[in-house]
């Protein structure tokens, strides 16, 4: 060991010389020659260790010492090629996973972040150096992170791979990843960190989800859908394109959509069709196919070229849905535009087009045309008490009697309620009198609706072309006019219009413009009409009557004016401001100190029937601050009867107010007493019709007792009016009634005579003569 560590330091010393100028050679074994060696030394040179014996022993140790130098020499450049390798492969590897889709990071067995990516910055905003070092439970808090925690020990467990879906949120969203993570082992085979590679599933969750929606849709739409390719071959279909066409999926895959066609469409349409999908990629319009069964149907159409990112056509798509139903309803209502929904019969619209076209061909042709005005009497009474229901198929079956009267070629329309027109074109005088009088023979026949027998007649108003009109408008409105003469006349008739009827009819517009006046300028003004006990002889209430006096017409009549109220819709404007003059009179006269008796204030069917009449009431007395005893409300008969339980609601409703109520002309409508007893009535007026005849019409005086002991029974009091003689209060003594009203005791009275009439005290009933003012 000695000699070949004396070898090497000689090694080192021989390469040391082999580096020396001067010697011959590198190995030289002669002595250096004094006059070329550089040391300038006196003293002897001292001889060097002796040589081994052998030269080739010390040319071979040499040989090996110089190739571990250069072996060193080789190893120290790969360990540093190495080195630079490593030193790239670790750019490369940081390279790649920075720029990796995935999340990557590594935490040590303690759950802290020893790497994170450039994805997990981005993904979580957050960068690296404040990551590294933390755990997640710094990071996330403390419920997820402990999730996270689990995961990562797991994966420590198992020293294997392991898969889960971690739900972080960041910023407020909610993200799922899924992960993977394996173990990092040292030498000896221990956990020393683990990696975990993750990624954002929340966009492909969303995205399979659109699918899935994309799918439904598909599968579930109510409209027809097909997709082709390119070439319009059929690549699939869905259920509604099968509950539409009948065609199965197995039925039309690998055909094209051709086999829907139904033959009504010129080839130019296709063309048209195609041009639309080449030029704009797009079509859409009406189009009319065949079902599998070989049934037409329209349909609309909506056809969209499919194109990849590179502008190729991939497919075609189509939208579709049935529209059968849609031009059946278009049909329906270009039909209900121009005809009558009940009866089927041309309405008004269509009526003035027939009625002009007819009166064109009528110039040019020289003849007559006539329109004839049908209105069926009685006809609102059974609406209303029988109900709507009855009233329609009532109308329909007068329909088809007006139809059998008149010619195929004439029009019968109808223009609402029960007002029906027909047109005769190219008739004579004598052939109007015929059809007129055949329909009011088929109209006064019985009409079976149901269980119910019913009567009704027609009034008939009939106007020429050309003597009473050069138009629609002008013959419409004459015949009209002659229909309310043929009802002022008795109804079940038909009247020819005459220029006598013009003048009603400028009479009865001028006195609607007047009425209108004085409803705005207060030339109204009320009278009242005393109701006498006949037991005492006192006035125990009174009927206010409006009256109308006007500047240019003088004084009108209620006669007159009432049904011109009712007729322009004027009536409801007329109540209430009876209402309101009779109340505020009440007021004042209360006011004054006098004792007023309850007043009674007629109402119209048609302010019944106002929606807001009940409140109207509570309101005008409320305003004028007296007791709501004070104000009695008289309906006529026929009023009752009209949409019985909205009466009956609205009554009660007056009742429980504290109004008193009153039937007035009793007798004359066709109430019963069954429906009486359930309404709160508490007065009869027998009509004055009945009384005129008490005295020499056994059968008036019958019906007059009659009425008094039933009211009596129902625990009403009958009130007489129109009594003007004597032998009529006799009459009405014997037979019991409770009150009366009329001219033999007083006249309507202005409201400082009818305080004068209050204050005079009763009326002596005493003894055969009667003592009463105003006689």
């Amino acid at each position: 060991m000695k000699r070949v560590q004396a070898i090497i330091e000689s090694s080192e010393n021989v390469a040391g010389a082999v580096s020396t100028p001067g010697l011959a050679g590198p190995f030289s074994h002669g002595v250096p020659d004094p006059a070329n060696s550089p040391i300038t030394s006196t003293k002897p040179v001292a001889q060097p260790e002796r040589l081994p014996d052998s030269h080739k022993e010390l040319e071979g140790i040499i040989r090996i010492l110089t190739n571990v130098i250069e072996v060193s020499k080789t190893k120290s450049a790969e360990l540093a090629s190495v080195q630079e390798k490593i030193r790239e492969s670790e750019g490369r590897l940081l390279a790649i996973m920075n720029h990796s889709a995935s999340i990557v990071m590594l935490k040590d067995v303690a759950g802290r972040y020893e790497f994170v990516n450039r994805c997990f910055e981005e993904l979580f905003d957050v960068d690296a150096a404040t990551v590294i070092g933390k755990t997640d439970h710094q990071l996330f808090g403390a419920d997820i992170g402990q999730v996270l925690r689990g995961c990562d020990l797991e994966t420590i467990a198992s020293a294997g791979v392991t898969h889960s879906f971690d739900d972080v949120t960041i910023g407020g969203r909610a993200v799922r990843l899924e992960s993977m993570r394996f173990p990092l082992f040292d030498l000896d085979g221990v956990v020393t960190s683990v990696c975990t590679q993750a990624s954002d599933s929340s966009l492909k969750r969303h995205a399979d989800e659109q699918l899935r929606l994309a799918a439904k849709v598909f599968d579930r739409s109510g409209e027809a859908i097909v997709i082709t390719d390119p070439h319009a071959v059929i690549l699939t279909v869905n259920a509604a394109f099968t509950r539409i066409t009948h065609y199965t999926i197995d039925d039309v895959i690998g055909k094209t959509p051709r086999i829907l066609q139904s033959g009504q469409h010129a080839p130019e349409f296709f063309e048209h069709m195609w041009r639309g999908l080449r030029n704009d990629g797009a079509w859409q319009g009406e189009i009319i196919n065949r079902r599998k069964n070989g049934e037409i149907y329209p349909e609309w159409l909506t056809i969209n070229a499919v194109k990849d990112d590179a502008g190729d056509l991939v497919n075609y798509v189509s939208i579709s849905r049935d529209i059968t139903h849609v031009r059946e309803s278009q049909r329906r209502i270009e039909f209900l535009a121009t005809h009558d929904a009940l009866t089927g019969l041309p309405n008004r619209t269509l009526l003035s087009d027939r009625l002009d076209h007819a009166i064109c061909q009528a110039r040019r042709g020289d003849h007559r045309v006539a329109v004839l005005f049908i209105d069926l009497d009685n006809f609102k009474n059974i609406n209303d008490s029988l109900g709507h229901d009855v009233g329609d198929m009532l109308l329909k079956q007068a329909t088809e009697r007006l139809k059998k009267s008149v010619r195929d070629s004439d029009t019968l329309a109808r223009l609402g309620g029960d007002e029906f027109v027909a047109v005769l074109s190219n008739v004579s005088v004598d052939d109007v009198h015929v059809v007129a009088a055949r329909i009011v023979d088929f109209m006064a026949t019985v009409f079976q609706v149901n269980e119910n027998t019913l009567f009704v007649s027609a009034s008939i108003g009939i106007s020429m072309f050309p003597e009473d009109g050069n138009d629609s408008v002008s013959l419409l409105k004459n015949a009209d006019t002659a229909m309310y003469s043929a009802k002022d006349d008795g109804r079940n008739q038909y009247q020819f219009f005459a220029n006598h009827m013009k003048v009603l009819i400028m009479q009865r517009m001028a006195l609607e413009t007047s009425l209108r006046l004085a409803l705005i300028g207060g030339c109204l003004r009320m009278e009242y009409q005393p109701k006498i006990h006949l037991a005492t002889g006192a006035i125990i209430g009174a009927e206010a009557l409006v009256r109308w006096h006007d500047p240019v017409l003088g004084e009108v009549a209620p006669a007159q004016f009432i049904p011109v109220a009712e007729g322009c819709g004027l009536i409801s404007i007329l109540g209430s401001r009876v209402f309101e003059m009779v109340s505020g009179q009440i007021a004042c006269w209360r006011s004054m100190g006098i004792a007023v008796p309850p007043i009674a204030i007629n109402v119209s069917a048609h302010q019944l029937r106002e929606p807001r009449f009940v409140d109207n009431i509570a309101a005008v007395i409320a305003s004028s601050g007296v007791p709501a005893y004070s104000i009695s409300i008289e309906l006529t008969e026929s009023a009752l009867m009209e949409r019985v339980d909205q009466v009956r609601e609205r009554l009660l409703q007056l009742e429980s107010m504290g109004v008193t109520l009153s039937v007035d002309d009793f007798g004359t409508g066709y109430s019963s007493l069954a429906y009486l007893r359930k309404l709160p009535i508490g007065e009869l007026k027998v009509d004055r019709s009945f009384i005129d005849g008490l005295t020499d019409q056994p059968d008036d005086r019958s019906v007059a007792k009659t009425i008094i002991d039933m009211a009596h029974a129902l625990g009403m009091q009958v009130v007489a009016e129109g009594v003007e003689t004597l032998a009529q209060l006799r009459v009405l003594q014997s037979q019991g009634c409770d009150i009366a009203q009329g001219y033999l005791f007083y006249r309507p009275l202005a409201p400082d005579e009818f305080v004068r009439a209050l204050t005079a005290g009763s009326l002596a009933i005493c003894g055969p003569v009667l003592q009463v003012e105003n006689l």
